[in-house]
């Protein structure tokens, strides 16, 4: 394999895994509220609070715990997956 320009972040196991660090540059925090959020508000079997909770407490109390437990932690890894499917071959 040559590569043209470019270096690896790390090679392992005498060079047959290449290992490229990416940086995450902006914080989920943010769009993951709005994204519960909407949810809140569009949902009217969504678990009422009055206060911050945390976000386990909150899927705990979700009708459907597994389902939503994968939608907002899809939602929340979406960055990730771009990172990855933009990374060098």
């Amino acid at each position: 394999m040559k590569f043209e320009g470019q270096k690896a972040d790390y090679f392992a196991f005498d060079r047959n895994l290449i290992l490229e660090v990416k940086f995450l540059e902006t914080d989920r925090g943010v769009k993951d509220n709005e994204r519960i959020n909407a949810y809140a508000d569009n949902d009217p079997s969504f678990p009422e609070f009055y206060e911050t909770i945390h976000i386990e407490e909150l899927i705990r109390q979700y009708r459907d715990l597994q389902g939503f437990r994968n939608k907002i932690c899809d939602y929340g890894a979406r960055n990730l997956k771009d990172i990855y499917s933009k990374a060098d071959k």
